[in-house]
């Protein structure tokens, strides 16, 4: 098998391994993520396919599930924040909303004084004539 960049690529154990260099009748292969995360993870095989594994540790796997950890919490954190955000901008229209209802029955009910003002003002002029 063949990586991306057309190099010779061992998956064993479902683990990706890099061609690290060739002696005689063996081939020596390394953890893809040596270099990320200096795992020494070592495999050899054979020109009659044998694997033999030299070194089964992976340090990564670890860290991988570490990482993915902390994604989840920091992916968990960043939708806690939204949704506090989000309740919070409803809040306040929620308040604005009711400040604007309270503004407007304040107003019509300035309308209606003023017109039963008229009203009273008009029927008092009527009236005294």
């Amino acid at each position: 098998m063949l990586s991306q960049r057309g190099k010779p690529l061992l998956v064993h154990n479902g683990e990706n391994f890099g061609i690290q260099y060739v002696r005689k009748d063996k081939k020596y292969w390394q953890c893809n993520l040596s270099r990320k995360y200096n795992c020494k993870a070592r495999v050899t095989t054979t020109d009659n396919d044998d694997i033999i594994v030299t070194n089964a540790e992976h340090c990564h796997t670890e860290i991988r599930a570490h990482l993915k950890k902390e994604y989840k919490l920091n992916k968990m954190n960043q939708l806690a924040a939204l949704h506090s955000m989000q309740q919070q901008q409803h809040q306040q229209e929620h308040e604005k909303r009711i400040r604007e209802e309270h503004e407007n029955r304040i107003k019509e009910e300035q309308q209606r004084i003023i017109e039963h003002l008229k009203n009273f003002s008009n029927h008092n002029n009527n009236n005294g004539n």
